[in-house]
Protein backbone atom coordinates (compact mmCIF):
# COMPACT_ATOMS: atom_id res chain seq x y z
CA UNK A 1 0.00 0.00 0.00
CA UNK A 2 1.84 3.01 -1.21
CA UNK A 3 0.80 7.13 -0.65
CA UNK A 4 -1.04 8.39 -3.58
CA UNK A 5 -2.78 4.74 -4.62
CA UNK A 6 -6.84 5.12 -4.42
CA UNK A 7 -8.33 2.19 -2.57
CA UNK A 8 -12.21 1.21 -1.50
CA UNK A 9 -12.97 2.03 2.03
CA UNK A 10 -15.61 -0.95 2.78
CA UNK A 11 -16.38 0.90 5.83
CA UNK A 12 -17.48 4.45 3.86
CA UNK A 13 -18.40 2.55 0.69
CA UNK A 14 -16.37 5.02 -1.43
CA UNK A 15 -12.77 5.12 -2.78
CA UNK A 16 -10.40 7.25 -1.03
CA UNK A 17 -6.46 7.78 -1.21
CA UNK A 18 -3.86 6.76 0.98
CA UNK A 19 -1.63 9.60 2.44
CA UNK A 20 0.26 7.68 5.19
CA UNK A 21 0.99 5.35 7.73
CA UNK A 22 -0.16 5.41 11.17
CA UNK A 23 1.49 1.86 12.01
CA UNK A 24 1.12 -1.57 10.57
CA UNK A 25 -2.25 -1.94 10.86
CA UNK A 26 -4.03 1.68 10.09
CA UNK A 27 -2.92 4.41 7.26
CA UNK A 28 -4.49 7.92 6.51
CA UNK A 29 -6.85 8.48 4.38
CA UNK A 30 -8.34 11.85 2.28
CA UNK A 31 -11.19 11.87 0.07
CA UNK A 32 -11.35 14.73 -2.94
CA UNK A 33 -9.30 17.82 -2.09
CA UNK A 34 -7.60 16.36 0.48
CA UNK A 35 -10.38 16.87 3.12
CA UNK A 36 -11.48 14.63 5.77
CA UNK A 37 -7.75 13.32 6.97
CA UNK A 38 -8.83 9.73 8.35
CA UNK A 39 -6.76 6.56 10.07
CA UNK A 40 -8.48 3.61 8.66
CA UNK A 41 -7.54 -0.03 9.38
CA UNK A 42 -5.94 -1.68 6.09
CA UNK A 43 -8.25 -4.34 6.67
CA UNK A 44 -11.12 -2.12 5.39
CA UNK A 45 -9.56 -1.07 2.34
CA UNK A 46 -9.95 -2.92 -1.23
CA UNK A 47 -7.75 -2.02 -4.37
CA UNK A 48 -9.71 -0.14 -6.14
CA UNK A 49 -11.13 -0.97 -9.52
CA UNK A 50 -10.58 0.65 -13.00
CA UNK A 51 -14.05 1.73 -13.09
CA UNK A 52 -13.78 3.19 -9.62
CA UNK A 53 -10.99 4.82 -10.27
CA UNK A 54 -12.10 6.37 -13.43
CA UNK A 55 -15.40 7.33 -11.04
CA UNK A 56 -12.91 9.17 -8.69
CA UNK A 57 -10.85 10.82 -11.54
CA UNK A 58 -14.42 11.93 -13.17
CA UNK A 59 -15.57 13.21 -9.96
CA UNK A 60 -12.41 15.45 -8.87
CA UNK A 61 -12.43 17.20 -12.04
CA UNK A 62 -15.63 17.94 -11.69
CA UNK A 63 -15.14 19.23 -8.32
CA UNK A 64 -12.18 21.07 -9.78
CA UNK A 65 -14.04 22.83 -12.35
CA UNK A 66 -17.02 23.94 -9.97
CA UNK A 67 -14.37 25.36 -7.39
CA UNK A 68 -12.51 27.56 -10.51
CA UNK A 69 -15.63 28.33 -11.82
CA UNK A 70 -16.85 29.64 -8.28
CA UNK A 71 -13.13 31.78 -7.85
CA UNK A 72 -13.62 32.94 -11.00
CA UNK A 73 -16.90 34.32 -11.25
CA UNK A 74 -17.29 37.63 -12.61
CA UNK A 75 -20.09 39.80 -10.51
CA UNK A 76 -21.73 41.75 -13.60
CA UNK A 77 -22.08 45.72 -11.59
CA UNK A 78 -25.41 47.11 -12.70
CA UNK A 79 -24.92 50.26 -14.93
CA UNK A 80 -25.57 53.44 -13.94
CA UNK A 81 -28.25 53.21 -17.15
CA UNK A 82 -29.98 50.27 -15.78
CA UNK A 83 -29.61 51.75 -11.98
CA UNK A 84 -31.55 54.93 -13.23
CA UNK A 85 -34.29 52.79 -15.28
CA UNK A 86 -35.07 50.57 -12.07
CA UNK A 87 -35.38 53.64 -9.90
CA UNK A 88 -37.16 56.16 -12.83
CA UNK A 89 -34.91 58.21 -13.07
Amino acid sequence: MKNGQLWYNLDTERVERVVGTLNKTRVFTVSHGYSELTPVKRSYLLKASDLQVEDYMKESAEIKAKALAHDYKIERKPSLESARAKLGI
